[in-house]
């Protein structure tokens, strides 16, 4: 948070300024974003003693994601190819977001696309909901997002990532961790979460370790 950056300056500071440090949190936040973002204030203190005042301003938050794109090609900046269907095709076809591959806050188009896309990292995510009974979202769990991508008239991801050596040694992490106990007391629901116990746990799993 970049509240952590304003703690060493106002011990910094203090010694030169009377009274406390104001300090503006400038955030490109905007309406059409999410409901909870769409009902903050354009500007509101969010902080105020002795030693800090911190006023949040959120500059674009009456823009609209048309009026994003329009400025982002009218001025040929650069973008994410996880917009597009594929890279270079620049017909904005693929996710509303880029942000993590499969996040839980995504909309349920752009995880299927995130699945289709990376297939081993969604299997990976699956395995973890089957051996620790947690599911991936409070919604839907991963192995039924991994069972719509696959339908026939599920979306066309466009491209499938290659996975790198950092994946790897993410996935060796993982299946390690698995073998282990948990230590927290799982709470799967109850619906889908029955999903998680149909094929099994982490002594099922034929990827190499």
């Amino acid at each position: 948070m970049v509240f952590g950056a304003f703690t060493p300056q106002v011990r910094v500071l203090r010694k030169e300024v009377q009274g406390p440090l104001m300090f503006a949190n400038v955030l490109g936040l905007r309406a059409e974003e999410s409901r909870d973002r769409r009902n903050r204030q354009v500007w509101r203190r969010t902080t105020e003693n002795s030693h800090r005042v911190v006023d949040e301003w959120l500059p674009a938050h009456q823009v609209s994601t048309a009026d994003v794109w329009a400025w982002t090609l009218a001025e040929e900046v650069p973008y994410h190819w996880c917009y597009d269907s594929h890279p270079g095709a620049g017909d904005r076809r693929g996710s509303s977001r880029c942000s993590c591959s499969t996040c839980t806050l995504a909309s349920h188009r752009d995880l299927l696309l995130g699945v289709a896309r990376r297939p081993r990292l969604a299997e990976l995510c699956a395995l973890v909901e089957r051996v620790r009974q947690v599911p991936f979202n409070p919604n839907i769990t991963m192995a039924e997002l991994i069972e719509q991508s696959r339908r026939p008239d599920a979306l066309d991801p466009g491209v499938r990532v290659e996975e790198n050596a950092d994946f790897e040694r993410m996935e060796r992490d993982v299946h390690a961790a698995l073998r282990r106990p948990p230590t927290y007391e799982s709470k799967a629901r109850t619906g889908s979460a029955l999903l998680l116990h149909a094929t099994g746990g982490c002594d099922t799993c034929t990827l190499t370790m």
